[in-house]
């Protein structure tokens, strides 16, 4: 039987397509129901009219309508969604079309509908069985002893005259079972926990005073029958600063060892509440079709909600602000499993598994799983460090030497071709020196191996993270600090945001687009060191595609080519030779805020010219400008850490810089700095010794430098315009603070 002219019965029309998709009009679509009795328009004309007729008339006021299914996300099958569009300049309007029972009905997806709220015996059901499936098959989720109360926690219990008692206790030695709390301060701080209100709050907290966001938090945790709840501006005493360093250093261990976080990720405040009103207006808000129309199968229609996997980032930070939150960050992945009250429903989170109440979203990636299975690899030896970069390289001068020899052997069986044979000698000299120069080469590729799964992993956060939100830029350390806690042990020394142990990788960060705003010419003094992704306010990224410090194999080479002058050969280049480091700490958290850092590098370097492009007219103080590099006369790409502005005092608007070489590729960029009395001082006596045999005198007076970008030449400029970019470059040592 012919499928339908108009909706290929929700098939695909190749097996190979990405997904359905089709457009009609509602004359279309009323045509193919009357004409042929399609069973899918029918649905799709029911539901529709089920869903919006009290609104509109669907023959007169819907222009087109576009439907799409039979795709994955998240290795999880789509169902039938349409946009419709209007005659009238009305918002365009997105229908989903589900399955209500375990069983899809073509390509309407089973989904379930939500819960109305978060207290209702429909959410509370669903998240316990999630709770205790978790509990008894998660091996990566669990924890093996019961782990003892963080130093303060609230302990809550139902009431009879007060509704719910809540009391802080302290300083106490019980092992039990606690939730976690996630959420955003807001604007204001409506209710902490601070000097003068400490032993109050020891005596009992009024129920009135808690925040509505808070309240929340609690009566859910007593719905689970969790007794006791950690939320910070209670439980960290917020105007004592020896309090707050140590406490905040211990949050990654509390979020690791909770029983369950609670995350209030669409509120913006103390004051909003977790619950959102969007709740039941979602509940409400579904029609169901009659069952004769799909063969007895339950279906039903409303509006798609929105994840946060779909989002753009500013989009994400509107919808779930607490996700936009740098803070979060370490604490979404350390918990071993967390419970979100989004705008609409509740969405599970735990290192195996996502599920959301409306079925839409799941999977088994979530970022806690990622990090922990990576962690998990690299202690038990099997991460990827062993694998090689470029595992199947062959000598390509190999087939033409080859070739060269019989040509020399057939001249030489010839007595009368004594010239041909002098000149195919020479050539053959030329070619097997080739080969030998490349072979040295090829052999040196052949041992480079792929960074270790962790230090990739590490790049990976840090673009990530570096993309969030912080109210204090001190902080950016600090709120990263239990993520370097729990992979220490197996990388080392933390510089800051990087890692010695992959340092000449960690130190390739760029910033792809400086934010709007205004231009300055050096840094801020808590914007430091220079060398790390912590010192630009913004998201930072790395090249995906350099996974060593040596180059790939020769991008332009061709067999054909008899000339011998114009077979490349790709050798490695100079690589940075030596690094030495301090780091000192502004307090006890060894993954915290810096006092001092600084970076000693031995490398090749040489100078280049800073200067703007020439295809840029900005007018605007706030539009940043941009620049490029030159070397040689040739311009190389350049991104610059912030949006500063050379002093109009230099020549023709240009400075002169260096190129510090970190891969052969790449260099960062640097300018002169001086020392800042206090961090010479708080540098370490031992490294202040190094830097005086480095630099053959006093080295607080010798020079430092800054960080103020980085430029990448291309494979073109290098192989096939043979541009030496580091030419006449010298072996110095650098030390950039």
């Amino acid at each position: 039987m012919a499928r339908c002219w108009l909706c290929n019965d929700l098939e695909k029309k190749d097996e190979d397509d990405v997904r359905l998709g089709f457009d009609f009009t509602p004359v279309e679509l009323i045509r193919s129901v009357g004409e042929q009795g399609c069973a899918s328009c029918t649905v799709i004309l029911v539901g529709l009219r089920n869903a919006i007729g009290h609104n509109y008339l669907i023959e007169q006021d819907v222009r087109r309508v576009y439907a799409r299914c039979r795709s994955m996300r998240n290795r999880k099958p789509t169902t039938l969604t349409l946009e419709v569009y209007f005659e009238k300049e009305y918002p365009k309007l997105e229908l989903e079309f589900f399955s209500l029972q375990d069983e899809a009905w073509k390509a309407i997806m089973p989904r379930t509908c939500m819960s109305g709220h978060p207290l209702s015996p429909e959410a509370l059901a669903w998240v316990r069985s999630l709770l205790d499936t978790c509990i008894s098959n998660h091996t990566m989720c669990r924890n093996y002893v019961m782990p003892r109360l963080p130093k303060r926690v609230l302990a809550i219990s139902p009431s009879i005259w007060k509704g719910v008692e809540v009391k802080l206790i302290e300083n106490h030695d019980i092992s039990a079972p606690y939730a976690a709390f996630s959420h955003c301060w807001g604007n204001h701080r409506t209710y902490v926990t601070t000097r003068a209100t400490l032993d109050d709050h020891k005596n009992g907290i009024e129920w009135h005073r808690i925040p509505k966001t808070f309240q929340e938090a609690i009566r859910f945790s007593l719905q689970l029958n969790i007794r006791y709840i950690w939320i910070d501006s209670l439980c960290i005493v917020q105007d004592d600063a020896t309090d707050w360093e140590v406490e905040s250093s211990k949050m990654a261990d509390i979020y690791q060892h909770s029983y369950l976080t609670l995350a209030a990720t669409a509120s913006a405040g103390d004051s909003q509440g977790c619950f959102s009103d969007a709740f039941n207006t979602t509940h409400k808000a579904v029609s169901h079709l009659p069952p004769e129309y799909t063969n007895q199968c339950p279906v039903a229609v409303r509006a798609p909600l929105t994840h946060w996997d779909t989002l753009l980032p500013s989009r994400l930070a509107y919808d779930y602000p607490l996700l936009a939150r740098a803070w979060v960050f370490q604490e979404r992945i350390l918990s071993p499993r967390t419970v979100h009250f989004c705008g609409s429903e509740i969405v599970w989170e735990c290192r195996e598994t996502c599920a959301c109440e409306c079925g839409s979203l799941g999977g088994s990636t979530t970022p806690g799983g990622e990090f922990h299975q990576v962690l998990g690899r690299a202690e038990s030896g099997n991460d990827n460090s062993t694998a090689d970069v470029f595992p199947d390289l062959i000598n390509p001068l190999k087939s033409l030497v080859d070739k060269q020899e019989s040509e020399v052997s057939i001249h030489s069986s010839d007595p009368g071709s004594w010239l041909l044979l002098e000149q195919s000698q020479e050539r053959l000299e030329k070619l097997q020196w080739l080969q030998s120069r490349f072979e040295t080469t090829i052999q040196a590729l052949k041992q480079e191996k792929e960074p270790p799964e962790l230090s990739r992993q590490w790049r990976k956060l840090v673009e990530q993270y570096s993309a969030l939100r912080i109210t204090r830029p001190t902080d950016r350390l600090p709120a990263l600090a239990g993520l370097c806690d729990r992979t220490k042990r197996l990388r080392g020394d933390y510089l800051a945001g990087l890692w010695a142990d992959s340092i000449w990788l960690d130190l390739l960060w760029k910033v792809d687009m400086l934010q709007a705003g205004q231009r300055h010419t050096q840094r801020s003094q808590h914007q430091r060191p220079t060398w790390s992704w912590i010192s630009v306010e913004g998201p930072v990224s790395y090249w995906d595609d350099i996974k060593c410090l040596s180059l790939g194999p020769l991008s332009y080479y061709s067999n054909e080519d008899r000339n011998i002058t114009a077979l490349a050969v790709r050798e490695l280049r100079r690589q940075p030779l030596q690094l030495d480091f301090d780091v000192q700490h502004a307090g006890r958290n060894p993954f915290g805020e810096v006092s001092s850092a600084v970076l000693m590098i031995k490398s090749y370097s040489r100078t280049a010219i800073l200067r703007p492009r020439d295809d840029q007219q900005v007018d605007d103080a706030n539009i940043p400008v941009k620049y490029n590099v030159y070397v040689e006369g040739v311009s190389i790409p350049f991104f610059a850490d912030y949006a500063f502005n050379i002093a109009q005092s230099t020549s023709h608007n240009r400075q002169v810089v260096t190129l510090l070489l970190i891969h052969p590729q790449i260099g960062l960029v640097l300018r002169p700095s001086k020392w800042d009395p206090k961090i010479y001082q708080s540098l370490s006596q031992s490294f202040r010794e190094r830097l005086y045999t480095y630099a053959g005198s006093d080295p607080s007076r010798s020079g430092v430098w800054e960080r103020i970008g980085i430029s990448r030449v291309s494979d073109t400029l290098l192989d096939l315009y043979r541009l030496d970019w580091m030419k006449g470059a010298e072996v110095s040592t650098f030390c950039i603070v």
